[in-house]
């Protein structure tokens, strides 16, 4: 079986639409994120522009397993 963390950037307006978030939990969530240890929002690589959240990177598992 072969294995690979994939990370993928997510563009932050982008995401909260497609997400169908209302504007009161899209804005009650940048704040929770904003509010979060510098630790954490590292480890999903927030960016920021100003005080508006611009992306962050979320990672995923990659497997392959080959039947024998």
């Amino acid at each position: 079986m072969d294995e690979a963390i994939v990370g993928k950037a997510r563009p932050w307006d982008e995401w909260t639409t497609r997400t169908r978030m209302t504007p009161d939990a899209r804005a009650a969530l940048e704040e929770f994120v904003k509010a979060a240890p510098a630790a954490h929002r590292d480890a999903f690589r927030f960016r920021l522009a100003g005080d508006r959240i611009d992306s962050f990177t979320d990672r995923m598992i990659l497997l392959r397993a080959d039947r024998d």
